[in-house]
C-alpha cells in the first residue's frame, strides 16, 4: 500500500505535533539567506557567512553549501558571533573545493529527540523514524479515517490522530521514560509527562467530538 504521508507532512508533523525536539536554528537567518560571504580555497578551514540572523552559530551544527551545483557537507567547529548577520566560521572538514561570493549555505535542522541525546551517537535519530510515522498514520485511519475525513479539516484532525499513537507510543516506552527521567533529572520526568497526558486527552477529546452523520437515539421499551 502507498504511504499515506508525504515527506512534507512527516517534517510538520515531527515541527508541529510529535513532541520531539526540532532545532531550525533560527540565527541562520530567513530560509536561503544565508550565503558564502567571501572566496574561499580549496583547502581552506574558515569561512565568511553573510544573510544571517542574530546570536551565535554553535559548535556542532551541520550545514551544507552548494557550490557549482556540488553540495558541501561541513560542521561548525567552534562557536562563532554574528555581527551585523555575518560571521566567520571554522569548519569540518576542510573545504574539498573552492566556493564563491553568495553561494547558498543551508543549516540541516537537528532532529533528535531525548532518546537520541541521552543514548548517544549509537542511536542519534528520533524516536519515530518516517517509517514508524507512516505506521502511525496507518493506525490513525484505522481508529478515526471516517472522523477524519469528514470533518472541516482533514489535515489538522489526521495530524491529531497521528500525534495521539505517538504519545501512547512515548508513555509506553521503557526507553523513552528513561531518557526523558535523565534529562529532567529534577523531578525525574514527571513535569513532562503529565503534559504528554494533557495532550493526549485533548487530541482524544477532539476526535471523539467530531462525530458525523446521523445519531441514532436508543429507546428502551
Amino acid at each position: 500500500m502507498a504511504d499515506m504521508l508525504s515527506d512534507a507532512d512527516i517534517a510538520e508533523l515531527r515541527r508541529e505535533w510529535i513532541l520531539d525536539v526540532w532545532d531550525a536554528h533560527g540565527e541562520w537567518g530567513a530560509l536561503g539567506s544565508a550565503k558564502v560571504a567571501a572566496p574561499a580555497s580549496a583547502g581552506a578551514d574558515t569561512l565568511g557567512l553573510s544573510g544571517l540572523g542574530t546570536g551565535t552559530l554553535r559548535s556542532g551544527t551541520n550545514f551544507v553549501v552548494i557550490s557549482g551545483g556540488v553540495t558541501i557537507p561541513l560542521t561548525v567547529k567552534a562557536d562563532a558571533a554574528i555581527t551585523a548577520g555575518a560571521a566567520t566560521v571554522t569548519v569540518a572538514p576542510r573545504l574539498p573545493r573552492a566556493v564563491t561570493t553568495n553561494d547558498p549555505a543551508r543549516v540541516e535542522p537537528d532532529r533528535e529527540g531525548p532518546v537520541a541525546r541521552v543514548f548517544g551517537e549509537r542511536e542519534n535519530r528520533p524516536m519515530f523514524s518516517a517509517v514508524d510515522i507512516q505506521a502511525l498514520a496507518m493506525r490513525a485511519e484505522e481508529r478515526w479515517g471516517q472522523v477524519i475525513r469528514t470533518s472541516l479539516d482533514p489535515r489538522r484532525f489526521r495530524f491529531m490522530a497521528i500525534a495521539y499513537f505517538a504519545i501512547v507510543a512515548q508513555q509506553r516506552s521503557a526507553k523513552y521514560e528513561q531518557a526523558v527521567s535523565q534529562m529532567d533529572a529534577q523531578d525525574g520526568g514527571r513535569g513532562h509527562y503529565d503534559r504528554l497526558e494533557s495532550m493526549r486527552v485533548k487530541y482524544e477529546t477532539a476526535l471523539s467530538r467530531q462525530a458525523t452523520g446521523p445519531r441514532f437515539i436508543e429507546v428502551y421499551i
